[in-house]
């Protein structure tokens, strides 16, 4: 974001909206205020100013009487399309304090925004409900819905925790057999065939780097670099895995694991999977070999999740998991909405940048934190 110094004040509302400047104890208080859970200030420095992509934090904030009441970052992120490279602007924890909602406040962070944004072809993100139209009057638009999967190994305790309805509990209860039945066979499952797996904490940035780069999908996807991966699984609040298959000693493919607290229910997500392309039965083999590895260390945990696209087909329903937008979750869960808009209309020309079939996003890429 250019670094513009003017103030933009309505005195109507006594509310200035400026760039970020060293705010960090104001933006952690506005996002326990509004997200009623608190952040540490490791955390903040790891999501906003160790970004490789970035050499500033990128946020516009709202302040009044002297405290943030409104702020919206982006985290840059280096995009790639088979070999062309576009920089890429997401949206993340875009909040404005309940007492001065309904005031013009997002209206006037977003604006500036877009007028100040440099260095950047698009926005893209995951708004919700509540915050789709906003950005829709503002040029995005709406490229679909993304399925995630779910792996419901203590659906009692999520029901508990998320405090849904009577039906839905009704509903997640009932899986608990078939959790426990698929965890059975995905176990077994690990001990087959000639791929060994070998789980680790942290991740082994040269393996994935080479994975990555044997198989670099056509479809717009966060670059995934040395820098990225180092950055993206270094988050303070996750314990991270990676487990590496290989093959006759050489790596065929590997998942990353991030489990977290959110809250009161332990969560596994399965943030990434390499290669992005499965090119052959080896890569296929092996990420069924790192799959029953996974679910079998994380089989404690109350429920683990994956993007649908991110493994192949059939692979995800054979482990015990079923997708959000199929009943009975359908009944229970939000769908996830991908918005983009670009900045520069000339980006990847006769590619439609507005459609979900020209993308690869797997969970790290899409704004968990």
């Amino acid at each position: 974001m250019a670094k513009s110094q003017h103030d933009t004040t309505t005195s109507a509302t006594a509310v200035t909206v400026r760039p970020f400047d060293g705010d960090r104890a104001g933006f952690l208080e506005l996002y326990e205020d509004v997200w009623g859970r608190s952040r540490a200030g490791d955390w903040f420095d790891w999501r906003f100013r160790s970004n490789p992509a970035a050499d500033a934090v990128g946020m516009v904030v709202a302040e009044a009487d002297g405290r943030l009441v409104g702020a919206e970052p982006c985290l840059p992120f280096a995009l790639r399309a088979g070999e062309q490279r576009l920089g890429g602007l997401q949206p993340a924890d875009w909040i404005v304090h309940p007492d001065y909602r309904r005031q013009g406040v997002f209206s006037r962070m977003t604006r500036r925004w877009i007028e100040d944004v440099a260095d950047a072809d698009l926005f893209f993100n995951f708004p919700s409900a509540a915050l789709l139209p906003g950005l829709d009057s503002y040029g995005w638009r709406t490229a679909g819905t993304l399925r995630t999967c779910y792996r419901l190994q203590r659906p009692g305790a999520i029901a508990d925790a998320l405090g849904v309805n009577a039906a839905c509990t009704g509903l997640l209860r009932r899986l608990t057999p078939v959790a426990d039945r698929c965890l059975a066979l995905v176990s077994s499952a690990g001990e087959r065939g000639p791929q060994r797996v070998v789980g680790r904490d942290g991740v082994p940035v040269d393996v994935l780097v080479d994975l990555y780069e044997r198989s670099v999908p056509d479809a717009v996807h966060v670059e995934r670099s040395a820098a990225y991966l180092s950055w993206r699984y270094d988050n303070p609040c996750w314990d991270v895995t990676t487990y590496v298959a290989r093959r006759d000693g050489e790596p065929t493919a590997a998942l990353i694991a991030c489990r977290r607290s959110i809250p009161a229910v332990e969560k596994t997500t399965i943030a990434d999977a390499l290669p992005l392309n499965v090119a052959d039965e080896r890569t296929r083999a092996g990420f069924e070999a790192c799959l029953a590895a996974l679910c079998r260390d994380h089989a404690d945990a109350a429920v683990l999740d994956v993007a649908a696209d991110t493994l192949p087909r059939g692979m995800l329903s054979a482990a015990g998991f079923a997708p959000d937008d199929r009943f009975p979750l359908s009944a229970c869960t939000d769908a996830t909405t991908f918005a983009t808009r670009p900045i520069d209309a000339t980006v990847l020309p006769g590619r439609a940048l507005d459609e979900t079939e020209n993308w690869h996003l797997s969970l790290g890429e899409r704004d968990i934190a």
